[in-house]
């Protein structure tokens, strides 16, 4: 049998990004990158502003600048941590290419890797790349030179407030933990359901922004390191609410290596197809959580 071709891991190499398999391995990259003294200060700066979580609102866009302020600076931060889900997605976007339209939308670009592999994957489509950072998107715009990749449009900006826009398939992975207070959310709820609901009500402005910018019968292909858990039944919930109902032959589940550890991302297809029946929904979620366990 012929050897299924890894497209994401030769996406990797093309990026030259090389996951450590040990957090203490990311110091070392830094170090042979910058030099020790730099580069040990670089990444403990950045361990330094997460850490900063609890008394700075303003730590995560904080965060974003710094990892973004050079593009091989952010690239060698997110193959520490992200690689994997980038291997793993760059494959699944092959897979599920008829999901992609002419006119995509990539939500939270960042650094522009999605960004780029989408244009690469689909060059006769048009990649509108947006993010709130200034840094990103100026890491982004290196990013499509270097690669030689001219159909995505940069832009600076909440993807909130794009107006009037519709595309025929809106990418969005991991956002939601940057556009939900999640203290307000995961704290003390004793049932399932009222956890979901809670979350759904939490992001509702977000999920009804970023449905609006979706077309009719366009796709949002959704990204998240959510588990399968009342966040992920009330992120379904509440798309479906606003007419994106799931599209269930297209879920998948990644478990990604993220150094020493593992990190789980779903994979999750909505259609602008009309709502459907809320039971439906939970049932979706239930098939999900029987092939987490698995």
């Amino acid at each position: 049998m012929e050897e299924k071709k890894d497209i994401g891991q030769s996406y990797l190499d093309q990026l030259d990004m090389k996951p450590p398999k040990e957090s203490k391995l990311l110091y070392f990259q830094f170090s042979a990158k910058y030099g020790e003294t730099t580069g040990r200060k670089m990444l403990t700066d950045l361990y330094r502003k997460i850490r900063e979580f609890e008394e700075n609102p303003e730590y995560l866009s904080e965060f974003y600048e710094m990892k973004n302020e050079s593009l091989d600076k952010a690239l060698l931060f997110n193959s520490g941590y992200q690689a994997d889900n980038y291997r793993q997605m760059c494959n699944w976007i092959v897979a599920n290419h008829d999901v992609f339209g002419k006119k995509i939308l990539d939500a939270g670009c960042e650094c522009g890797i999605m960004s780029c592999f989408l244009g690469m994957a689909f060059p006769e489509s048009q990649i509108t790349a947006v993010d709130r950072s200034p840094n990103a998107i100026k890491a982004a715009r290196e990013l499509a030179d270097r690669l030689d990749v001219h159909n995505i449009t940069f832009i600076n900006a909440d993807v909130t407030n794009l107006p009037g826009q519709k595309y025929d398939t809106v990418f969005a992975m991991r956002l939601l933990q940057e556009n939900c207070k999640m203290e307000h959310v995961m704290s003390s709820y004793n049932m399932l359901k009222a956890e979901a609901d809670d979350f759904a009500e939490n992001i509702h402005d977000f999920a009804k922004k970023l449905s609006a910018l979706v077309a009719e019968d366009g796709y949002l292909v959704s990204a998240e390191r959510c588990d399968v858990d009342p966040v992920f039944l009330g992120w379904m919930q509440k798309l479906n609410e606003c007419g994106l109902a799931g599209v269930p032959q297209c879920y998948r589940e990644f478990v990604c290596q993220e150094m020493e550890n593992e990190g789980r991302i779903q994979v999750f297809v909505a259609r602008n197809s009309g709502m459907e029946d809320v039971n439906e929904v939970y049932r979706f979620w239930c098939a999900c959580q029987t092939v987490h366990t698995e």
